[in-house]
């Protein structure tokens, strides 16, 4: 199973965040955001594969959103809010989601809580 986005054409339409078979069979659409949200990106699954963390830009806000979503879909649960964006997410074995945000490499719970700059940059 992978998971991927479909980007809508222009970049103003809608952005949607499916899950498909690697023989395409199964394709089950997780997250659809209307243009106010812009972008959706850097999916990445748990070390279960139960859960996917995203990144969303949500334009009228002018801000980074990390969430995590069941592998079946649902409503989106958010994890943090950030001005600057997080990148390259990727979740380590320990069930920390890691990402780079600024100048600095992070880990934070996919519940939000215990936010950890491993490189002490500013």
């Amino acid at each position: 199973m992978t998971v991927g986005v479909r980007q809508g054409h222009p970049p103003a339409q809608p952005f949607e965040l499916w899950t498909v078979g690697a023989d395409g069979s199964g394709a089950t659409k997780l997250v659809h955001y209307t243009p106010l949200a812009a972008d959706v990106r850097n999916p990445t699954w748990s070390p279960r594969s139960g859960t996917i963390a995203f990144e969303a830009f949500i334009d009228h806000l002018r801000r980074y959103d990390m969430f995590t979503i069941r592998r079946g879909g649902g409503s989106p649960k958010a994890v943090m809010h950030s001005k600057r964006g997080e990148w390259n997410l990727d979740w380590g074995k320990t069930g920390r989601i890691a990402f780079s945000l600024a100048n600095s490499i992070c880990t934070i719970a996919p519940n939000g809580r215990g936010l950890r700059n491993l490189t002490r940059h500013k």
